[in-house]
Parts: structure tokens; sequence; C-alpha cells
């Protein structure tokens, strides 16, 4: 019986430690998670941590991507996208190279919104990536 306690709680280690593991990602870098929150398609969707750009492109209604945020240290974190020939600019938030996660929902310039978490024990990584 001893044999088989043992089995069960490394077994069940294992598989807290599969499911927390990813977690250590936001050790080395941080994260965001844009998406559209509107019934158009959002054109030229750009993520811009301090001048480095991450290019997204073309997002669908509903669509949403998850992105590493490029290494920048102490950084002012943005999105700009283009709906027709209306260019917008959202959040202006501050993130670090690590540790941060930013949750972005594009609707208009006054209507989206950025949330900015530390999530490295209180959320689950890959629940972000779906």
């Amino acid at each position: 019986m001893d044999c088989h306690v043992k089995t069960t709680v490394l077994i069940i280690l294992v598989l807290v430690l599969c499911i927390f593991a990813p977690n250590l990602i936001w050790f080395a870098r941080s994260t965001a998670h844009i998406t559209n929150g509107v019934t158009v398609t959002l054109s030229s969707v750009t993520v811009d941590v301090d001048g480095k750009e991450t290019k997204l492109g073309k997002l669908h209604p509903g669509e949403s991507r998850f992105i590493l945020l490029p290494k920048s240290g102490d950084a002012t974190y943005k999105v700009n996208y283009g709906k027709a020939e209306y260019p917008e600019s959202v959040c202006q938030e501050y993130v670090e190279s690590e540790m941060y996660h930013v949750e972005t929902i594009l609707e208009s310039s006054h209507d989206s919104g950025c949330t900015v978490s530390l999530p490295l024990l209180s959320e689950l990584f890959i629940l972000k990536v779906i």
C-alpha cells in the first residue's frame, strides 16, 4: 500500500507541475492578449512597446491574438489599429520586460480597454494562450 500512495503523490505532483510550469515563462517575458471587440475587421493592428512594434495584421470580429512582448525594460505599451481611414491608438500602460500580462479589448478609442496584471501565481499561462 505504501508504494501506491507514493506513486499517487508523485503523479499528482507531476500533474500540478505540468499545469503551473508554463507560468515560468512570465519570469522571462511579458505577454499580451489582444481581442477585437467590435463587429468589423480591424486592419493594421500593431503593438508598440517603446518603439518596438509587433505587427499583428488584421483582426476579425471576436478574434484574438496572444503575443510575447519585446524586451524593453520599463516601457509604455500601446496598441495601434485602423478601421477604414480612421487610425486609432489605445492604451498607454506601463509594463516591464518580464512578469507583466496585458489584456486588451479593442472597441473604439473611448471604449477600448487594457488591464495590466502580474499573474505569475494568480493565473494560469495556459488559459491566457487559449
